[in-house]
């Protein structure tokens, strides 16, 4: 017999077999969620009536958002798992709609009713308005009878008051009508998001050796979902310990519910790669930067000649570098509670929340509060009165490494008021963790010339300033303060000016910046005075800005 005859026969037996598989539906739900900072895994529980031999084991409602590779499938018994997949459930995609499409004909239905009701009410207002226009009896010579005028103003009455009763009714079934509409327009979009997202199955094929109840658990990456950290400082005084609220702000729209469910956090990010990097060989050859051409011309030949004091070769810029010259922003780093487990791993932190939560399926930042702590900070004080007359509190950290902190935004408190928001940033920082807490308007800082002491000479052909300058710091709080107060000098840059440093109070100099500092300590209700006195020689025709 020809083997190629027997082909057909047996894949079509090999179909019949798949077929025969009885499909076992298991009731499952999300026992816990470990969230990452971005995607989430979710872990499925429940439990299944297996019978001996092969059959197909199927968790439904599972997420289109799920990550097909990462779907684990764990059974307790004597079996084996053939093979884990996820599909689309069509034959419940196919419910779904069917039960949509009746929502709808009862829509319909309703808005049948509404047009009758409302054709209706239009009636009964015209009735109302011809008898409202009939009020007027215009008799001309014809005398009305007391008794006809009687009737006719009782039938009018009655059949207004039969009008208005029955516009009442028409009232209130149309908003009747109306909120079961709604109703049912509400089920029909929740039926339709079910049929977007939550519409996938797990199966696993499972060759059972003894029928028992098998406990189930599932494992699966879920991507529309994540969290990342937040904190709120408070800082109740100076003589207080500074304490952090960690929160995480936590979202997710996968297509499912997340009811009571175990949270956990992990600093980790699945999506990453995580494939080590390869150096390959480095071979070096000529490189020849492209020309830009404007207006016709390369872009050395528009420059070449035209920067005040420089001259080009076409051929010689290779790289044209622009640079904005102006003062340094010195940008300052901020630097009943949850019962959690702190989990360290080699590469990541997990956070094990205790308390059972539900997280929707909208999207929505949910706040959850992490773990609070305290510590024992340095607080001082910072003034520049030069550039701005106010002091900045700050708050020294230094065994900052055990609240194993992430990058963050964080709201800032002060005595019970909200300053304004700061940025932590760990990865910037090394033993010692510095926080700006924001201004104290309690302590009072000033900058003021002493006229008494600045003086204009003219020497020939050259002009001498004097300039002296006293800082004030009043401390108005109830505790002692540190502060660190600094001012500087000019820094000549042109031989034919010169500066001349008359004295600077006791304060510390940096002789590379010349920037002056004192570290001084205020007592409540006391303030402290430094000064800092220069002379500036230069051309008298030409101007210097000394304030």
């Amino acid at each position: 017999m020809d083997p190629r005859l027997l082909l057909p026969f047996f894949f079509l037996l090999g179909l019949n077999t798949q077929a025969q598989l009885k499909r076992i539906p298991a009731d499952s739900k999300i026992e816990s969620v470990t969230v990452f900072l971005k995607g989430a895994e979710i872990k499925r529980t429940g439990t299944a009536q297996l019978p001996i031999g092969k059959s197909e084991l199927v968790l439904s409602g599972i997420s289109t958002d799920i990550e097909s590779p990462s779907v684990q499938v764990k059974l307790e018994g004597d079996l084996t798992i053939l093979s884990v997949g996820v599909r689309k459930n069509f034959l419940q995609e196919e419910k779904i709609r069917e039960e949509v499409k009746q929502l709808q004909n009862q829509m319909e239905a309703i808005d049948d009713k509404l047009s009758r009701q409302r054709k209706q009410q239009d009636v009964l207002k015209q009735e109302e308005a011809m008898l409202v226009r009939n009020q007027e009896l215009k008799s001309g010579t014809i005398a009305i009878k007391p008794a006809d005028l009687k009737a006719a103003l009782d039938f009018q009455r009655e059949r207004l008051e039969e009008l208005y009763a029955r516009q009442l009714e028409i009232d209130k079934l149309l908003g009747k009508l109306e909120k079961e509409k709604q109703g049912l327009r509400n089920q029909a979009n929740e039926m339709n998001s079910l049929r977007n997202l939550a519409v996938n199955e797990i199966y696993a094929v499972v060759e059972c050796r003894r029928a028992a109840a098998t406990p189930i658990t599932a494992t699966y990456l879920v991507n529309k979902a994540g969290w990342h950290p937040s904190y709120s400082i408070a800082v109740k005084d100076i003589s207080s310990p500074l304490d952090i609220q960690f929160n995480a702000n936590l979202y997710q729209s996968s297509g499912e519910v997340w009811k009571d469910v175990k949270l956990a956090l992990s600093s980790g990010n699945p999506s990453q790669n995580n494939q080590k990097p390869e150096l390959e060989p480095w071979y070096l050859r000529y490189w020849t930067p492209p020309q830009r051409v404007l207006s016709g011309r390369t872009l050395s030949d528009q420059l070449a000649g035209r920067v005040a004091g420089l001259q080009l070769e076409s051929n010689e810029l290779n790289d044209v570098v622009v640079v904005g010259y102006g003062s340094e922003n010195k940008k300052e780093r901020a630097a009943k509670p949850l019962e959690i487990t702190t989990t360290y791993q080699p590469t990541t932190t997990k956070y094990e929340i205790k308390e059972s939560y539900t997280i929707l399926n909208d999207g929505k930042v949910n706040t959850i509060d992490v773990k609070k702590s305290s510590l024992p900070a340095e607080y001082e004080y910072y003034a520049a009165p030069k550039l701005e007359a106010a002091a900045y509190l700050t708050a020294r950290l230094v065994n900052w490494q055990e609240l194993e902190l992430m990058a963050g935004e964080a709201n800032l408190f002060f005595e019970g008021t909200f300053l304004g928001k700061s940025f932590i940033d760990p990865a910037a920082s090394e033993d010692t963790l510095y926080l700006s807490l924001g201004r104290d308007a309690n302590v009072i800082v000033k900058r003021t010339m002493v006229k008494d002491f600045s003086s204009k000479r003219f020497l020939g052909g050259n002009k001498s300033e004097s300039k002296q300058f006293e800082l004030s710091v009043r401390n108005n709080k109830k505790q002692s303060i540190k502060i660190l107060l600094e001012d500087q000098y000019p820094i000549s840059t042109m031989k034919e000016i010169e500066v001349e440093k008359d004295g600077h109070d006791g304060g510390r100099l940096n002789s590379e910046t010349s920037v002056v500092s004192w570290n001084l300590s205020i007592a409540p209700s006391a303030e402290e005075k430094k000064s800092i006195r220069f002379t500036v020689k230069y051309p008298k025709e030409k101007r210097l800005q000394l304030d």
